[in-house]
């Protein structure tokens, strides 16, 4: 993205894996069986109100029973279980939870 004096805004994922200082990465590259943290949502302002409406808000805690290699990624965030659709599961940003965080 070009900035009105020319200067490249970075787009919203790298920001916040610079501001946290961990590695974050798309829900559809985290393992099965994990329990994540929310770091971001890389979309417009509509996907991200549809996306905190069902909770999925950076900084909130998310656990994925299961991820296959097709088919939509099922989440449970604040105790709701939730079929997300590939595309839409790309754009939320996840980082692991170090132990001392699950504990």
């Amino acid at each position: 993205m070009m900035h009105q004096q020319g200067i490249q805004e970075k787009p919203e994922s790298v920001i916040i894996q610079t501001m946290l200082n961990k590695p974050a990465f798309p829900l559809t590259m985290a393992p099965a069986g994990k329990t994540l943290q929310i770091a971001g949502v890389d979309c417009g302002t509509g996907l991200k109100m549809k996306m905190a409406d069902l909770g999925i808000v950076p900084g909130a805690e998310l656990r994925l029973p299961a991820n296959s290699v097709r088919g939509p990624v099922i989440v449970i965030v604040k105790g709701s279980r939730l079929a997300l659709g590939r595309g839409i599961a790309q754009r939320i940003m996840v980082e692991e939870r170090s132990k001392s965080e699950e504990a």
